[in-house]
């Protein structure tokens, strides 16, 4: 059989021309040496809710690229904040622009952007949260993190439906040996969900048996480095130093494709576009980003950027249009490209 990957010389990728380098805008964050560990856009992409290691959200207005609004999570606020998002609107709340927090001292807190309340605090004891997700219509919220297991909650009443974890058998999958830091819903589905993380492994959860039924050896997640689409590709960043970029198939388990990039760094965070055809990535060592649209079984590289005033990428987000993309680090910024 032919082989059907892109053409490679080295570790660079031939797509045919060279990708271009877009129109850059910087979100300021008005204070030196942040560092920003999540990065959302609001469902309408009017707002950018970041996740800072002060333990303060801070929600950009992204046309006039300042704060406009912050949220303290309060008395462990010297914690950072792993990980923002928005909730998409279920059909059960009016309220919009709910972002929620996971927490590094194992609290969950929602809070209404626009007034700046806090509206709810969960707390796992003893835990350490790393990653949260909502299902597409908003009535289910995952979140994992240290203790390695998937919690499921219940968005309308906030109560705990289901701990996924170790498996009691020898013969069956039995979750995740370490920590987790991602967590994701397949689109349009409120059964299915995957998560990554230290101990090499992408489990594959079914909501509705409670445990993982299979999983992908392979890739180390170290961030928000885990996506997959609602076709059933599973997009993965691993911190290396080699095979960082790698898309599998959810069905079977088995990879796709290896993604080539010219100087890739050690990867902390990739993103699907909300129809899945074009996804971004970035990282560390060096301090690089780039987006890439999905061919068939194949890829290519749009456009690629080093981003040394970031600091390093821990975070990246593209707007519900597909048209911008955000990447965020450590540094005073937060860095927006509008793609062609």
């Amino acid at each position: 059989m032919a082989d059907s990957r892109p053409e490679r010389e080295g570790d660079a990728l031939l797509v045919g021309q060279e990708p271009v380098e877009p129109k850059a805008v910087d979100l300021d964050g008005g204070v030196d040496g942040i560092e920003y560990f999540s990065v959302r856009y609001s469902p309408d992409g009017k707002l950018v809710a970041c996740g800072c290691g002060d333990g303060v959200i801070r929600v950009f207005n992204r046309v006039s690229g300042k704060v406009a609004y912050k949220l303290n999570v309060g008395a462990s606020s010297e914690l950072p904040i792993t990980c923002v998002r928005f909730r998409p609107q279920p059909a059960s709340s009016s309220a919009q622009n709910i972002v929620v927090a996971a927490c590094a001292d194992g609290s969950l807190q929602h809070f209404h952007a626009s007034t700046q309340q806090r509206l709810h605090r969960i707390d796992e004891p003893g835990n350490e949260i790393y990653a949260i997700d909502f299902t597409t219509s908003g009535d289910l919220l995952a979140s994992a993190g240290h203790d390695g297991k998937v919690r499921l909650y219940d968005e309308t009443n906030k109560a705990l439906i289901s701990v996924m974890g170790s498996g009691p058998f020898q013969n069956q999958t039995t979750g995740h040996a370490s920590r987790v830091f991602s967590v994701r819903f397949m689109p349009y589905s409120k059964n299915v969900l995957v998560s990554g993380g230290w101990d090499n492994t992408i489990q594959i959860w079914d909501v509705r048996t409670g445990r993982a039924e299979r999983y992908v050896f392979g890739p180390h997640i170290a961030g928000d480095a885990l996506d997959v689409t609602s076709t059933g590709r599973i997009l993965t960043g691993s911190w290396r130093t080699e095979d960082q970029l790698q898309l599998w198939d959810l069905s079977s388990g088995k990879m796709i494709c290896d993604i080539a990039w010219r100087n890739a760094p050690m990867v902390y965070a990739v993103a699907f576009s909300a129809n899945g055809t074009s996804f971004v990535a970035g990282g560390t060592s060096p301090n690089s980003a780039a987006v890439f649209d999905l061919v068939g079984n194949g890829y290519t590289c749009r456009t690629t950027s080093m981003l040394p005033a970031l600091g390093g990428v821990y975070s990246a987000a593209i707007n519900p249009s597909g048209q911008r993309v955000l990447f965020a680090g450590a540094g005073r910024h937060v860095r927006e490209l509008t793609l062609a």
